[in-house]
């Protein structure tokens, strides 16, 4: 870790994603309707690599406490595909994110002998910045076709977002923007 480095903007910067996989595996249920991008996303050590040197850049060349992070879906899921190899206990093999005209899309192999359920795994969501802080809402999801009742997906989002909260304490977020591609946060610290 880089000196100076919050050990919290890694999780800030995978707050769109990052918190669902350390909340539950349940996280991965919602309702079905929703169709994925069609973009496929490639996985390498480079794009990780780059993720993570935007981090720690971003953090180090804060002037008067604000920082920016612009990193892309590419990106992003080469950094969680990366670190998911190192957790053995997730049952999310291959997920891959993609940001687009505001929503972010997840997808990915579930599989569990504890759940009911296994195949394909969707997750559609909407992030949103409230009081300096990311929160995120569970628009739709599903596991193959099989939806997952409303009332489940808002105590989730409770879960999540409570999650988010503790991940952000010592930064104030001013603005995410989620694009075609790419997202962008400009936050400061606390």
């Amino acid at each position: 870790m880089h000196k100076g480095f919050h050990p919290r903007l890694p999780l800030l910067s995978l707050a769109l994603l990052w918190t669902m996989l350390a909340c539950s595996p349940c996280g991965w249920l919602s309702r079905s309707g929703a169709n994925l991008p069609d973009r496929p996303i490639e996985i390498t050590e480079d794009a990780a690599q780059r993720f993570e040197e935007k981090l720690h850049g971003a953090w180090e060349s804060q002037g008067e406490g604000q920082f920016r992070l612009q990193f892309t879906d590419q990106e992003l899921t080469s950094y969680i595909n990366l670190k998911l190899n190192a957790a053995t206990n997730l049952p999310l093999s291959e997920p891959r994110v993609w940001l687009t005209r505001g929503k972010i899309y997840v997808s990915g192999e579930l599989s569990s002998e504890e759940l009911p359920l296994s195949g394909q795994a969707m997750i559609v969501t909407t992030a949103q910045v409230v009081d300096e802080r990311v929160r995120l809402s569970i628009d739709q999801a599903s596991i193959g076709r099989v939806p997952i009742p409303r009332a489940f997906l808002e105590s989730l989002e409770g879960t999540v977002n409570s999650g988010l909260a503790q991940a952000q304490l010592g930064i104030k977020v001013q603005r995410l923007e989620i694009l075609e591609g790419e997202a962008i946060i400009i936050a400061s610290r606390d």
